[in-house]
């Protein structure tokens, strides 16, 4: 648990302070290979995080 919660904190990090709500929406399908793709739910604006 502790390990997750590690994890979450340093995506969140690398990728320019994601809400929370937006990290645990996140699937597998949300990233190509390359990029994160995204929905940010707060005001439904499409997101590419390069």
């Amino acid at each position: 648990m502790i390990s997750h919660n590690r994890n979450l904190y340093i995506l969140s990090a690398y990728t320019a302070g994601i809400r929370i709500s937006d990290l645990l929406t996140m699937r597998w399908k949300n990233f190509d290979g390359e990029r994160l793709y995204f929905t940010i739910k707060k005001n439904q604006e499409d997101y590419l995080n390069d």
